[in-house]
């Protein structure tokens, strides 16, 4: 039977912050830098800020992250609402903050938001984090259905229209199309492939013609279902 560490285990090894493994883009390296900073029981949002903006010419999967980073380098300030954007970037990011936040679910939703935000000044980028970082509460707490859950939270808080219409889709037994590749259409085909396949193996299956980024998050939402057993290239 699964224990909560099996679970965290699993969301860690989706997102490659296990030990040993190597980072390959630099939504991964951000996301270990808080996994660090939260890891250690005393957050400094500043130096966080700074291990990102350190990070800032690395290359990334999300174009609106490396801009985001280039505005905090050269201003000291996050960009402005609205700007630009949305991606998945800063949901991959700010999934680590998951491991936790969990058991806080208003510190998740809270967290998540305000740490995506500096990432990605799209509210549909900032509130994707969120709900990706809800489906993660929900599975590591051993749930199996997520979606109620993250439907709650976009509501209560006003999330834009067109990400609560990708996540509504998720419970129709409909196989989503991979023509749209906006970041919410995306999001609403992980959150499809983990509400419809019971399977890992039929899981990742429906994640490959997903981007980069989306395949990340369902990676690492699938190990935090099943642990990091399921996962390919995991050692056991």
């Amino acid at each position: 039977m699964l224990t909560v560490p099996d679970r965290i285990a699993g969301l860690a090894s989706g997102l490659g912050l296990v030990r040993g493994a190597s980072a390959t883009t630099g939504e991964q390296l951000l996301a270990g830098v808080l996994h660090e900073a939260l890891s250690s029981g005393d957050l400094d949002l500043g130096r966080v800020i700074g291990g990102w903006v350190a990070l800032a010419d690395r290359p990334f999967e999300c174009p609106v992250v490396a801009r985001s980073l280039a505005e905090l380098k050269q201003s000291g300030a996050p960009p402005v609402l609205g700007s630009f954007g949305p991606g998945l970037g800063a949901a991959v990011v700010t999934l680590a903050g998951a491991v936790s936040l969990f058991q806080t679910p208003r510190n998740l939703v809270s967290g998540v938001y305000h740490l995506a935000r500096l990432l990605d000044p799209h509210p549909v980028g900032a509130f994707a984090a969120v709900a990706a970082g809800v489906a993660a509460g929900r599975l590591l707490e051993g749930h199996r259905d997520f979606v109620p859950a993250v439907l709650d939270v976009l509501l209560a808080n006003h999330a834009p229209e067109r990400l609560i219409v990708e996540v509504r889709r998720a419970p129709v037994w409909v196989r989503p199309t991979a023509t749209d590749e906006t970041p919410e259409a995306e999001l609403g085909r992980v959150f499809w492939a983990l509400h419809h396949l019971g399977q890992a193996p039929q899981v990742l299956d429906a994640l490959a013609p997903v981007g980069p980024l989306g395949r990340t998050l369902g990676r690492a939402l699938l190990g935090a279902r099943h642990g990091p057993r399921v996962l390919p290239g995991q050692r056991h």
